[in-house]
């Protein structure tokens, strides 16, 4: 098993997102594994991780299905 790229924060390479930067285009990892991961020092305690997926290997966000729009709200409100 090879060892995962680490970049510095803010240092990533284009081609690379988050989960959240992937929600934000409208993709989801789609079961792809961990391609890299950014680090942020910080003083006296672990790094701040953040992991990356490849946004060519995303899939499209699968669609709300009829079913799932009444029950989103139920969902919610147990948590």
């Amino acid at each position: 098993m090879s060892a995962l790229p680490v970049f510095r924060w803010h240092l990533a390479p284009d081609g690379y997102a988050t989960r959240r930067q992937l929600r934000a285009r409208g993709l989801r990892p789609g079961g792809q594994g961990v391609a890299a991961q950014l680090e942020r020092s910080r003083r006296r305690r672990p790094p701040l991780v953040a992991y990356l997926y490849r946004i060519d290997a995303a899939k499209p966000v699968r669609p709300m299905t009829p079913a799932k729009r009444p029950a989103l709200p139920k969902a919610n409100a147990a948590r």
